[in-house]
C-alpha cells in the first residue's frame, strides 16, 4: 500500500510540472542581396540575388523593381532554391519544409539597352511584411540591399548614408505599427537597402478615473477612459461616510492596475459639493469645481492644483506586473493524496494497538 501511495504522489508531482519554450536564434539579421554589375550598352548581363542569414524560410514572393529605361528584361535562372515561378515583377517559391539554404537563390538575366546612358542601372527588391514565412507561420523580414547594372567603363562604389525612417505607421492601442528602415547612396542617391521594421502595439493606456454617484451617494462607479477613447473599464467602488464639521463626507475607492483611486465628496448644509480626486501613488490631489447635489454626473474637472502635480494626476495607469500563477488543479489532487496517506496510517496504529490490547 505504502508503495503505491508514493507512486501516485510522485505521478502528480511530475504532473505539475512543465517545460518552458525556447527559441533559437539566427545568428544575424536575414539579408536579401542583389549584386552589382558592370556592362556596356548592348551587353547581356546577369544578376543574383543572394540570401544570407537564413532562419529558414518556406515561401518567399519577392517583387523586382529595375530600371527598364537602360535594362531589358531576357528571363532568369534558378539557384539553390529550386522549383521558382518567376515573371519580370515578381518571383514565387514554396517548399516542402523549411529550406535554410544561404547562398545565391536566383539569378535575373538582362539586356543592356543600345540607347541606355552611363551610371548605374538599379535593380532592387521588395520584400516585406507578408511575403515571407516558415511552416509555422511566423513572419520574416529581410534587410534588402540593392544593386543593378553599372553602364560605363568604370563603376561607382556606394558609399551609405544614414539611415532614414520612410512609410512610417504609429502604433495604437490593439493595432501594430511600422516603417521602412532605407539606406541610400550619400553620392549618386540610389537605394541600398530596405527593411521593414514592425512596432508593436501600445496595449490600453488609460487616464485617472471619472466617478459617477447615485443620488443619496450610497453607490459609486469608477470610469477609467483609454487615452485613444476606444476603450471604457467600469468598476464598482467601496463607499464610506463620516459626518464632520462641514457636512457629510463620503469617500469612494477603487483599484485599478495596481493603483488605487479615491474620490471624496463634502456635500455642506446647504447642498453644495466639493470633490476632491486622489491618486495613491503619485499623492497629487486634483479639486474640481462645486455642483449641484443630486447631479447624476460630474461635469468637466477644474484643476486648480500646480501643473506638475495635474500632469502627474493625468498620467496614464501602468500596467501591473504579474506573476506565474501556480497550476491548482495537481496541488489538489496532491494534496487529497497526502490527506488520504494520514488516514491509512492513522488506522493501522489503532489496529496494531487493539491487537496489543
Amino acid at each position: 500500500m505504502k508503495k503505491l501511495i508514493c507512486l501516485l504522489l510522485s505521478v502528480l508531482l511530475l504532473g505539475s510540472l512543465s517545460l518552458p519554450a525556447f527559441a533559437q536564434g539566427t545568428g544575424g539579421e536575414p539579408q536579401l542581396i542583389v549584386s552589382t554589375e558592370n556592362a556596356m550598352p548592348g551587353d547581356e548581363v546577369a544578376v543574383s540575388i543572394t540570401i544570407q542569414n537564413n532562419p529558414g524560410i518556406g515561401v518567399i514572393n519577392p517583387k523586382f523593381v529595375f530600371d527598364s529605361s537602360r535594362l531589358q528584361w531576357l528571363g532568369y535562372e534558378e539557384g539553390g532554391l529550386k522549383g521558382w515561378t518567376v515573371t519580370e515583377k515578381a518571383g514565387v517559391w514554396l517548399g516542402n519544409s523549411d529550406s535554410s539554404f544561404n547562398g545565391v537563390i536566383l539569378t535575373l538575366r538582362f539586356k543592356v539597352l543600345e540607347t541606355a546612358p552611363e551610371g548605374l542601372a538599379e535593380v532592387r527588391l521588395v520584400c516585406g511584411d507578408g511575403d515571407a514565412y516558415n511552416y509555422a507561420e511566423e513572419l520574416i523580414l529581410f534587410q534588402l540591399i540593392s544593386g543593378g547594372v553599372q553602364v560605363g567603363e568604370q563603376a561607382h562604389q556606394h558609399s551609405p548614408g544614414p539611415e532614414t525612417k520612410e512609410n512610417e505607421i504609429a502604433p495604437g492601442c490593439t493595432r501594430a505599427g511600422s516603417y521602412d528602415s532605407v539606406v541610400k547612396c550619400q553620392d549618386c542617391g540610389a537605394e541600398i537597402s530596405r527593411v521593414t521594421v514592425p512596432i508593436q502595439a501600445t496595449g490600453h493606456q488609460y487616464n485617472a478615473p471619472r466617478f459617477q454617484w447615485n443620488e443619496d451617494h450610497s453607490e459609486a462607479a469608477a470610469y477609467f477612459i483609454c487615452v485613444e477613447k476606444d476603450d471604457v473599464q467600469e468598476l464598482e467602488a467601496a463607499v464610506s461616510h463620516r459626518t464632520v464639521s462641514d457636512g457629510e463626507e463620503y469617500t469612494a475607492s477603487v483599484i485599478f492596475q495596481g493603483r488605487q483611486y479615491s474620490e471624496t465628496r463634502l456635500i455642506a448644509a446647504d447642498g453644495s459639493e466639493k470633490t476632491t480626486l486622489q491618486d495613491a501613488e503619485v499623492h497629487a490631489a486634483v479639486e474640481e469645481v462645486s455642483f449641484p447635489a443630486g447631479a447624476d454626473k460630474a461635469p468637466e474637472a477644474t484643476v486648480e492644483v500646480s501643473p506638475e502635480a495635474a500632469a502627474e494626476a493625468t498620467a496614464p495607469a501602468e500596467t501591473p506586473v504579474t506573476g506565474r500563477s501556480l497550476p491548482v488543479l495537481p496541488i489538489v489532487l496532491i494534496c487529497c493524496a497526502l490527506a488520504a496517506l494520514v488516514i491509512l496510517l492513522i488506522r493501522r496504529s489503532r489496529g496494531r494497538n487493539a491487537k496489543k490490547k
